[in-house]
């Protein structure tokens, strides 16, 4: 899953669309860490 994100970002170099997908990310790892506790 991470070389797919590598690939999208390399694909879409609009900085806009990397902070967005970053965001996206980052509250997926969020709610992943809040569920293993």
């Amino acid at each position: 899953m991470r070389d797919g994100a590598d690939l999208l970002l390399h694909k879409q170099k609009d900085g806009t669309a990397q902070w967005i997908f970053g965001g996206i990310a980052f509250m997926v790892g969020s709610v992943k860490w809040a569920w293993k506790r």
